[in-house]
Parts: structure tokens; C-alpha cells; sequence
């Protein structure tokens, strides 16, 4: 038997090459539940080989709550009957979910800063702690207009 080996490392080569990659976009208006809207993303990261870890996952998770909670709560004031959109973009560097909105946007570094959580005044703060939580919890996040300038994108990366 002869095992053309020239074709075989060419069929080896092409194969690395080859980007895995997933994207995906679901919606939701503000009066729907959006947790079947985060668990298809992350659906849609565990499934790559190799899926992103489970702890990562569930990082992610929270993070893509937050940034959907957040969206609904100053969308619903300004374009009710639009959607809010979630889209995930997944290769083989990282995970990206960007969640849209219609609200009127905010500065994320005029955000006042938070006592720490072991001192007594930071029991005082209910709110405030979305922005903070998704920094955390991802390797990076990007907050930035709508290309058509309606809304914001709350851009969440986790590195795989």
C-alpha cells in the first residue's frame, strides 16, 4: 500500500488553517424573558471543540445577564417596541457577545466608583454594580454607540 504523504501533510496544513467559527444573533423585546436568548449562547460556546471551560462559561453567563438586564432597563423608556439584539461571535481566539440597545447611552468610566466591598458603605449601594460585575467576570469589555447611532453595544471577550 502507498500512502501519498505530499497530500496527506497538504490535507493536514489545510485543515489547521481552517477557522472554526460561530456566529450567531437571536433578539428579544423588553418585555420577554431573555434567559433562553443567554442560554443559546452559550450553547453556541460549549459546542466548539475544544468548548470553552465550564467555569468560563458560566462567567460568561452572568456577565451576558448583567449586560441584558442593563439593556432592558434603558430600552424600555425609549424604543419599547424595538428589539434588544444579542449576537455571539465565537473562533478559535474568543468569545464575543455584543448586546444592543435603543437607550440614550452612558459614559462607563463616569460610572462613580464603588466603595470596596469590605467597607460598610458599600451595603448602601443597590444599584451599580453591573458594570463593575462584567469587568470582572470577562477578559475584556468594550462599551461603545451603535453604528447607526441608536443605542449602545456592550461588547463582553472571553480569551479561549
Amino acid at each position: 500500500m502507498q500512502v501519498d504523504l505530499e497530500g496527506c501533510e497538504q490535507r493536514i496544513a489545510d485543515l489547521a488553517a481552517c477557522e472554526r467559527r460561530v456566529d450567531a444573533e437571536a433578539a428579544f423585546t423588553p418585555g420577554d424573558d431573555y434567559r433562553p436568548v443567554v442560554r443559546l449562547v452559550l450553547a453556541a460556546a460549549e459546542a466548539l471543540e475544544p468548548p470553552v471551560d465550564e467555569r468560563r462559561l458560566e462567567d460568561l453567563r452572568l456577565a451576558v445577564t448583567e449586560a441584558c438586564s442593563n439593556a432592558v432597563k434603558v430600552h424600555r423608556v425609549d424604543a419599547l417596541a424595538e428589539p434588544v439584539v444579542v449576537s455571539c461571535h465565537i473562533d478559535d481566539a474568543e468569545v464575543r457577545v455584543d448586546v444592543q440597545d435603543r437607550g440614550p447611552g452612558f459614559d462607563p468610566d463616569a460610572v462613580t466608583a464603588l466603595p470596596a466591598p469590605e467597607d460598610p458603605a458599600r451595603l448602601e449601594h443597590e444599584h451599580g454594580l453591573g458594570v463593575p460585575l462584567m469587568r470582572a467576570l470577562t477578559d475584556a469589555v468594550d462599551f461603545r454607540t451603535a453604528d447607526d447611532g441608536r443605542g449602545m453595544v456592550v461588547s463582553l471577550v472571553l480569551r479561549r
